[in-house]
């Protein structure tokens, strides 16, 4: 099924794409600058804006020397739609992608669809184990193709998954994903590696270091406008919880709820989560309630079951 479903989608792009009118064609130039477009609303969180070029550039490619364009959009415009809780257009999106790279040989691109397969089941199945799969062969094709910053980007994504499951090797990873980000002075890697070393620290009650790293996080955000602070918040609630400082961790939350229309639809299930336990163990039991029943009807409405964000770029 999940075959036919793929070769269905690489159908759909021969019709409604590929061979559409040859006179609609826009210069490589020109797709090469909505691709960069593209690329820069992702990275900071801003899917919407990603969802809206990727559209034009889908709109504006035709068969015949420009697939290479239209396989990237799909990427970007899948990954965004998962983040915003389109999930199973994302995926179609990724299918696709992944056809027509297998087709180009494009190891590049099919890096990045196997980071949003991962990133799909990561965040819509639940499915950490097959997550893992997606990252780790991802991973082997960008070292096998010397692509550095998708290697990079995949390893912080390890990171999450490993985090979720509670494993020591997430704090390996994260520190790995943070050097690498400092090696190659990429902000939006240590960004990455930061807020991942964070809540791995969290989890092992080293707070005063989970603290430094959600700082340093928070400085990166603002000063090169990263768009997801509800992840900041977010980290500086599990800290504040976990360190027993239930009305600030309260606080930190509703700043994170306050913050969702600039972050993705799979963060705010885990700020729910700690906000009704922050609020419970402050004994506010009504006020923690209604915010665990608001996680029933957000999961409900087929959004999504995601605790931390994982990088969507690549």
């Amino acid at each position: 099924m999940m075959r036919l479903f793929c070769l269905l989608s690489v159908c759909y792009l021969w019709f409604c794409g590929f061979g559409g009118k040859q006179e609609g064609k826009v210069s490589d130039s020109a797709l090469y600058v909505l691709k960069d477009k593209a690329y820069g609303h992702i990275s900071k969180g801003e899917y919407q804006e990603t969802e809206r070029v990727c559209q034009e550039i889908l709109q504006n490619t035709v068969w015949g020397g420009q697939e290479w364009f239209y396989t990237y959009a799909l990427i970007y415009q899948g990954q965004a739609r998962i983040m915003l809780g389109k999930t199973q257009e994302g995926l179609q999106d990724l299918l696709g992608a992944k056809r027509l790279a297998e087709i180009q040989h494009n190891d590049s691109a099919l890096c990045s669809v196997y980071n949003g397969l991962g990133l799909y089941e990561q965040n819509v199945t639940c499915d950490y184990y097959r997550s893992l799969n997606y990252y780790r062969e991802g991973c082997d094709i960008a070292e096998r193709c010397g692509h550095r910053l998708l290697y990079c980007l995949l390893v912080a994504n390890i990171a999450e998954v490993l985090t979720l499951r509670n494993e020591e090797a997430g704090l390996e990873y994260a520190e790995k994903c943070y050097l690498l980000g400092r090696q190659n002075n990429d902000p939006y890697l240590i960004y990455c590696g930061a807020i991942s070393m964070a809540r791995n620290l969290c989890l092992n009650r080293k707070m005063e270091e989970a603290w430094r790293y959600t700082r340093e996080a928070d400085r990166l955000s603002k000063r090169y406008d990263f768009k997801n602070r509800s992840d900041i918040y977010n980290t500086y609630g599990e800290i504040a919880l976990e360190a027993g400082d239930y009305m600030k961790a309260g606080l930190y939350y509703e700043q994170a709820i306050r913050e969702h229309g600039f972050s993705q639809a799979a963060y705010v299930v885990s700020t729910y989560v700690g906000y009704g336990r922050a609020l419970m163990l402050w004994k506010n039991y009504r006020s923690g309630k209604r915010s665990l029943k608001k996680i029933s009807l957000h999961c409900s409405g087929g959004k999504s079951t995601c605790c931390f964000q994982p990088v969507t770029i690549g």
